[in-house]
């Protein structure tokens, strides 16, 4: 089978406006250095222009001892009506560590891997249990956490994984219509009705139905080539039993499945024990319930692959 062709040339031509050798005096953080495209045919020809074109970093006049030095973010171009394929530009730069510059079409990353809190009253299980003084033995409640002596099981908060992301995509203005960004405000809070998979910068990701929330979503127009938006998703892992761990005395006949975003809580019950012929609260059944809306995420227009 032959190779396919090669790409035709990039037919734009970008050139700095006022010439080769204006002088750029930097002070600030931020700095904006203007182009003129010819024989573009589309924005996103004349921004593959001025990235080519346009230096990497920029150095500004000493301030003592200190030279700026800033980097190339992004750029922007916007068609002159009438003049045949002409386009003014702009190359902006920043500070380095600002996020590089994307081209429509591309995606950006970043995670945090802090637990989110979490109110339990039974414990996974009981690893030891002593009693005090003369009483007959240290009563067994089943793995309820915190029961005080009106019966009354407090619990405890603790730590669960979750796993917190944002993924940025720039969009070409065609995509962003009323029914994507309508999509966007209506499935915020809801959580995958399927196999959600996020293929950004190299890195798959894959989650079952019930692990990906959708927490919502922010953006808008960058300059005038495209849209920026980024997307605030949280992983929760599903659980095959919650209950595996359990006493054989209170534990479930069978496994209690729980999806990573649904609720789990135990009802609890009054019965006696009778090693130290005393009355405990057990617990009596286990419930998990859905709190969330469950949706199709491809809507989201997120890279799969």
């Amino acid at each position: 089978m032959p190779a396919p062709p090669d790409p035709p040339p990039n037919p734009a031509v970008a050139s700095p406006k006022y010439g080769e050798s204006f002088q750029i005096a930097i002070t600030g953080e931020t700095h904006e250095l203007p182009y003129m495209v010819k024989g573009a045919t589309s924005r996103e020809n004349a921004r593959d222009a001025i990235y080519s074109t346009a230096p990497g970093t920029i150095t500004g006049l000493a301030i003592g001892d200190f030279k700026p030095v800033l980097v190339l973010l992004s750029v922007s171009a916007d068609e002159q009506p009438g003049l045949g394929g002409i386009w003014n530009g702009t190359a902006h730069y920043g500070p380095p560590g600002q996020q590089q510059h994307k081209n429509t079409g591309e995606w950006a990353f970043q995670f945090e891997t802090a637990g989110g809190s979490q109110h339990i009253t039974n414990s996974l299980k009981t690893i030891s249990k002593s009693k005090c003084g003369t009483a007959l033995a240290a009563p067994d409640y089943g793995g309820a956490i915190n029961v005080n002596g009106e019966g009354d099981v407090g619990g405890c908060d603790i730590v669960s994984p979750v796993f917190r992301f944002t993924v940025t995509g720039y969009f070409d203005p065609t995509a962003v219509t009323a029914a994507f960004l309508g999509n966007l405000y209506k499935l915020a809070g809801s959580v995958n009705s399927g196999t959600t998979v996020v293929h950004v910068n190299g890195i798959t990701l894959s989650f079952a139905a019930g692990e990906l929330l959708y927490e919502g979503a922010s953006g808008g127009m960058r300059g005038s080539s495209d849209w920026e938006i980024t997307y605030k998703l949280a992983a929760s892992p599903n659980v095959a039993d919650v209950c595996a761990n359990w006493s054989v005395t209170v534990k479930p006949s069978g496994a209690v499945a729980k999806k990573g975003w649904e609720y789990c809580w135990v009802a609890y019950q009054n019965t006696i024990d009778t090693t130290a012929l005393v009355q405990v609260r057990q617990p009596q059944a286990v419930y998990v319930e859905q709190v969330y809306p469950t949706a199709d995420f491809s809507v989201l227009l997120i890279p799969a692959s």
